[in-house]
């Protein structure tokens, strides 16, 4: 069946709703092969404030200046990377960590000289990956990666999902704290399609960081030609259809261009 890759914003990682989330990846596991993305923003800032560093952030972007890169690594690669793992085993799941640099699974470029230490992975040898899903172990992915010379980069997790997501025609949820995209009043947005992200985000209504989320959604969704869903990880009930349904209904649903 289809591979699901799910992104997990680095708040579930110290969130009570982490255990019952992972019960239910427990479940799914038994009928389809499942990988985690995860983001760690709140170990960042932990370890920025004990520095005494300052998080710079550009166009919904966190900005990486080569001083910060140890305590970026640190903090996605060590402590949440952890974190997870940690919990895997409470739940008796079989898991294991890896970069975006391990394997030759990605292929990894400098976004721009502005973001410093900021990479864009594109997909390349899947081989390692599906060995690994073949072995029925939960493979969880952190966000570091580096490029050709081994300089190693951070790379937007929502970004990192829909590469993993690419790399084995996975089908591709982006799990956060809120239920979805939300419109001016604040309500869940059912469904989206580009021109109606390139509307709401000029009128300012999608903006930083959920801008960022949801254009990788739609450049997902246009390449695997399939629908993509922004929405959160205390949706439990939806999460645990993932084993029976292809395609569970929640959150927002971000389709490709042609097939609204």
């Amino acid at each position: 069946m289809t591979p699901i890759v799910i992104k997990l914003g680095g708040e579930v990682l110290e969130h009570e709703a982490l255990m019952p989330f992972l019960e239910q990846m427990k479940h799914v596991m038994h009928y389809r092969p499942v990988v985690l993305v995860h983001g760690g923003g709140p170990q960042v800032e932990t370890l920025m404030k004990a520095s005494q560093q300052t998080s710079i952030k550009i166009d919904g972007l966190r900005a990486t200046p080569e001083e910060q890169v140890p305590i970026v690594v640190g903090a996605l690669a060590g402590i949440a990377s952890q974190q997870l793992l940690s919990a895997c085993k409470k739940v008796s799941i079989p898991a294991i960590s890896l970069s975006l640099s391990d394997g030759e699974l990605f292929s990894a470029t400098t976004l721009s000289d502005k973001l410093g230490h900021v990479g864009h992975v594109q997909p390349n040898q899947p081989e390692l990956l599906n060995l690994l899903l073949k072995q029925n172990v939960l493979v969880c992915f952190n966000s570091i990666g580096c490029d050709g010379n081994g300089k190693t980069l951070n790379i937007n997790a929502d970004d990192a999902a829909v590469s993993v997501a690419k790399l084995i025609d996975g089908q591709l949820y982006l799990l956060s704290n809120v239920p979805g995209v939300l419109d001016q009043d604040k309500s869940l947005i059912e469904s989206l399609d580009a021109i109606q992200i390139s509307q709401l985000i000029n009128k300012g209504v999608i903006s930083d960081g959920m801008a960022v989320k949801v254009k990788a959604a739609l450049h997902a969704s246009n390449h695997l030609r399939r629908r993509v869903n922004i929405g959160s990880w205390q949706d439990i009930a939806s999460i645990s259809a993932l084993a029976e349904q292809l395609e569970p209904s929640f959150g927002t649903a971000i389709y490709p261009n042609e097939e609204r």
